[in-house]
C-alpha cells in the first residue's frame, strides 16, 4: 500500500487575530482568536479529507493550551481553495500576548483512514503525519494576540 505524508506545508493555514477584553475577575487580559484553514489546489486528486480534534497553542512565557473540539472536524481541503476556508475556532477567548507556536491536532495514522486522499479514478490513501499523535502539525511560527 501507497503511503503519502502529510505534510504541514501542505497546509496553508490563516490566522486571524482579533478583539479585545479585559477578564477583570482574574486581572488577565484576553483577545480572541480566529484561526481559519486553506488550501493549495492539487494536481490528481478529487478530496483531502483531514480530521482536526483540536488545537493546542503555546503562550510564550506559559504552559501550553489545549483546545480540544468537542466533535471532530472532518474538513475536505480541496473544497478551501482560492478565497474559500473553513474556521477551527471563531473568536476563541484566549489570554493576550506572545505565543511561540500553534499545533493542529489531527487524526492521520499510518494505514487508517481517518485523513485520507481520494485521486481520479476513485483510488484511496491514507495520510500519515509522523509523530502526529504526539505533535500533530506543529505551526512553528510565533504570533500574538492582542488585548
Amino acid at each position: 500500500m501507497k503511503k503519502i505524508k502529510l505534510l504541514s506545508t501542505a497546509l496553508l493555514c490563516g490566522s486571524l487575530l482579533v478583539g479585545c477584553s479585559n477578564d477583570t475577575e482574574q486581572g488577565i487580559a484576553t483577545g480572541s482568536l480566529s484561526l481559519g484553514i486553506t488550501d493549495a489546489p492539487i494536481d490528481q486528486a478529487t478530496a483531502v479529507w483531514v480530521e482536526f480534534t483540536g488545537i493546542e497553542l503555546k503562550p510564550k512565557d506559559r504552559q501550553s493550551i489545549e483546545i480540544d473540539f468537542s466533535t471532530v472536524k472532518t474538513i475536505n481541503l480541496l473544497d478551501l481553495q482560492g478565497s474559500n476556508f473553513a474556521l477551527l475556532l471563531d473568536q476563541y477567548s484566549v489570554a493576550a500576548g506572545e505565543y511561540n507556536w500553534m499545533r493542529l491536532k489531527v487524526n492521520a495514522e499510518q494505514g487508517v483512514y481517518d485523513s485520507f486522499i481520494e485521486f481520479d479514478g476513485g483510488a484511496q490513501h491514507s495520510l500519515y503525519v509522523p509523530s502526529g499523535s504526539e505533535s500533530g502539525l506543529k505551526l512553528n511560527r510565533a504570533f500574538t494576540v492582542s488585548q
